[in-house]
Formats: C-alpha cells, sequence, structure tokens
C-alpha cells in the first residue's frame, strides 16, 4: 500500500472527511480525484496521498454540482463530470478551472456511482437505468459526442424483474425488515467497463463471466467451480419465514447465497471479482483473471473495498475506496505485485 487518505476523527484534517465517493480516477498529472456526492465537489490528492484542493461545490452554476455521479479523462487531458441533477457534463482542466459545459440528456440515474468512458474514437460512454419492453429493470448504455449529441442509444442489458412491485401494501409493511434483508440473497447483475469497450459482465451466484459489446454480442465466456456458494445459514431461513408469514409467495424470489460482490476490469485488461465474505458486507478478496480467462488466483487486499465505486488503474497502480467502520469512505492507493 502506498498510501490511504480519509480521516473519521474530527481532530484530523476535515477536509479529507469524505460523506460518499461515488467515483475515483488517476490524472494525467498523477494526483487522484475523488468524487464526493455527499459534499458536491471532487476532491484532489497529491502522489503522496495529502489533500491539496476541493473542485466545485453544491449549485447550478459553472464549477458547481449538484449529483455528481462518474468521471473520465478524455484524449486532451480534460476531465468530463457527470453533473446528473444539473443534466450536464462539467468538462474540467487539470487545475480545475471550467473549460464548458455540455448538456446530458440523461435523467435515471442507474445508483450513486457508475462507471464513464471515453473511446478510442474520442465519443462518450455514458450509461442509465432503461426498462425492456416487458418492463423490467435494465442497463442502458449511450454514445455521445463531445457537444451532447447522441451517437448510439444501445440496446437495455442485464435485465432484472422487480419482484417487490406486485406485493400489496400490507405485505410491504409486514415484511419491510425480512424484504430489506433479502436483497444480499438476491441474484443480481454485475459488471465492469473494460479498456476495449466492452462489458464483462456476471450474476451474482454464480462464477461465471461473460465478454459482451455494448450492443449485448458475446465474444468470450469464463466459467470457473473453484468457488461455489455457500451452505444457507440460520439468517436466510430466517428471511423466508417471515416472508411466508407476511403471506409473500417464495417463488417470487429467487434466494440464496451469493459469491460474488463486484467486478473490475483493469488497466490491462485483467479482471478482479470481488468475493462475498459476509452478506451484505464488503469483501477484501478478489479472484484474479487474465483477460484471456485463466483464472491467476486470489488478490486479499487486508482491507474491505466498497464494492459500489470502481476501481482506478494505471499500469500495476490501483486506486480503490475502502469502507471502513461506520460505513466511512477511504481512499486507498497501492501497487499491485505480480507473482
Amino acid at each position: 500500500m502506498l498510501w490511504r487518505a480519509g480521516t473519521v476523527l474530527l481532530e484530523d484534517d476535515e477536509r479529507l472527511a469524505f460523506m460518499r465517493i461515488t467515483n475515483v480516477s488517476m490524472g494525467p498529472d498523477g494526483r487522484v480525484y475523488a468524487i464526493d456526492f455527499g459534499n458536491q465537489h471532487i476532491v484532489v490528492l497529491g502522489r503522496d496521498g495529502a489533500f491539496e484542493r476541493h473542485i466545485g461545490r453544491r449549485g447550478r452554476g459553472p464549477g458547481e454540482f449538484e449529483g455528481p455521479v462518474s468521471m473520465a479523462w478524455d484524449h486532451r487531458s480534460r476531465l468530463w463530470v457527470t453533473d446528473a441533477w444539473n443534466r450536464r457534463y462539467t468538462v474540467l482542466d487539470t487545475t480545475g478551472a471550467v473549460i464548458k459545459t455540455v448538456p446530458r440528456r440523461i435523467t435515471s440515474m442507474l445508483g450513486w456511482s457508475q462507471s464513464l468512458r471515453m473511446d478510442s474514437a474520442g465519443f462518450i460512454i455514458d450509461q442509465m437505468a432503461g426498462r425492456t419492453g416487458d418492463g423490467r429493470y435494465a442497463v442502458q448504455f449511450l454514445r455521445v459526442d463531445s457537444t451532447g449529441a447522441d451517437v448510439d442509444t444501445l440496446p437495455p442489458l442485464m435485465a432484472e424483474a422487480s419482484s417487490a412491485a406486485s406485493l400489496t401494501p400490507v405485505q410491504l409493511a409486514r415484511a419491510r425488515q425480512a424484504l430489506d434483508a433479502a436483497r444480499h440473497f438476491q441474484p443480481h447483475w454485475l459488471y465492469g467497463l473494460a479498456p476495449d469497450g466492452t462489458l464483462w459482465i456476471m450474476q451474482s451466484n454464480r462464477l461465471r463471466l461473460t465478454n459482451i459489446t455494448l450492443e449485448g454480442d458475446t465474444l468470450r465466456l469464463i466459467e470457473s467451480s473453484h468457488r461455489q456458494p455457500r451452505r444457507e445459514d440460520a439468517e436466510l431461513r430466517r428471511i423466508r419465514d417471515e416472508l411466508r408469514v407476511a403471506g409473500i409467495a417464495l417463488s417470487a424470489y429467487e434466494l440464496g447465497p451469493q459469491i460474488a460482490q463486484s467486478v473490475n476490469v483493469l488497466a490491462d485488461g485483467h479482471i478482479a471479482v470481488q468475493i462475498e465474505s459476509r452478506p451484505g458486507e464488503p469483501g477484501r478478496l478478489f479472484d484474479i483473471f487474465e483477460p484471456s480467462g485463466r483464472y491467476l488466483g486470489e488478490l486479499d487486499l487486508g482491507f474491505a473495498a466498497n464494492p459500489e465505486v470502481p476501481w482506478a488503474s494505471r499500469g500495476d497502480t490501483l486506486v480503490i475506496v475502502e469502507k471502513g467502520e461506520s460505513d466511512v469512505n477511504l481512499v486507498v492507493k497501492l501497487v499491485l505485485r505480480r507473482g
């Protein structure tokens, strides 16, 4: 580990008191940039992890943010920041000065954190929450040019049904806690954007990685049996019992032990799959695969990585968000030693 930045103590540097980090990036100047959604600004850290400056603040004016969720550097060393609720991209130079703003038509957020990419042609690869023809929730990618105009709106991918939508208000009230806990036992899609503009996707309950294009065409497949879901535990049995008492048909819920929590694709194409340690708790162990699909072994970070925040990487250097005690976010920079 090279350094860890952040604080949970009031007597420490309050400028490093992150509320909710949604994205991290390594700039062309060697600095680390972290979007702090909770404080509506970007924190810039030096090569040694020391605080250097904040970029932006809450607001609707130039250089201000209302919902920054992701960022990416273009081929001209400009930082593009998605400003979700202001419905725009803010383009910055390495000093944090605003170069321009570009309209962003996306209104439906996938969550607090997502990836943004620049492809080899200089187009923005962005993403939003989409819907399939039968109403299922899905991820949908877009290619956007430097003026904000759509180049391609790609088909919805990785669709999932919402079983809670069919429940009555009485059922929801009776089983609210059980339904919340059940989220940790429901299979869901995990995905990471690769440097070549493709996706690696998998279901959380099966170690089966598929490399697809943004249009949904399958390129490669990795399937490994070296990890299997753990045996069902008492918590899962309790959740099922509570759902039955509330009159909820268990056939609507595919509940069971899970394997993985996130998929990260490194700059050189290697894939890191985060392995679940306990339901709902972020893991510190990752399975590493070559771009060709060969399993290389385990990586133990020594700390719990926040599965909601994609890694930033350059060469063998990684920037990862740690989910510390009381869900406090910390930024960790480390060098990956290859055996």
